[in-house]
């Protein structure tokens, strides 16, 4: 059955040749391509968190060699705000990654972690460490943003 179908399976998949559920034939000739640039982006999101980890240290370092004006303590406290919210969003990217990335091994990738149903194939080549269909996916940011507006 095609992920870009209409007819989408609701049963847990059952793994075949390679850990790809047998049903879905255009996800196993996708998963390589899949795999890349998950291994890609991953490497990127390493790397950010290493660039990051390394200019806090030098802001450090430059805040321990004298005094500082205003301004540039001002900018330096600016710039670290920045880096962590940045890092936090790596770091978040990064576990979604190798989340999907033992999806893969284990078989069940492509398949919605929330209702078990198939993945539409063009939602992963967008978002390939997606681990939830578009509904289940609308579900959870509806209830996100009704509990946040509760509080």
């Amino acid at each position: 059955m095609s992920l870009t179908g209409t007819a989408v399976s609701r049963r847990r998949p059952k793994a075949g040749a390679g850990g790809v559920a047998n049903n879905l034939p255009d996800l196993a000739g996708s998963l390589p391509a899949l795999r890349r640039m998950l291994d890609e982006d991953r490497r990127f999101r390493l790397d950010q968190l290493s660039e990051l980890v390394a200019e806090e240290a030098s802001a450090a370092r430059r805040s321990e060699t004298g005094p500082v004006e205003d301004l540039d303590a001002s900018a330096d406290s600016a710039r670290s705000e920045v880096s962590a919210v940045i890092a936090a969003g790596a770091r978040r990217a990064l576990a979604e990654i190798d989340a999907a990335l033992e999806r893969m091994r284990t078989g069940r990738y492509g398949w919605c972690d929330h209702c078990h149903g198939a993945i539409d194939l063009r939602r992963l080549m967008a978002l390939p460490h997606a681990g939830m269909c578009m509904e289940c996916q609308r579900r959870e940011e509806i209830a996100t943003v009704r509990e946040s507006v509760r509080v």
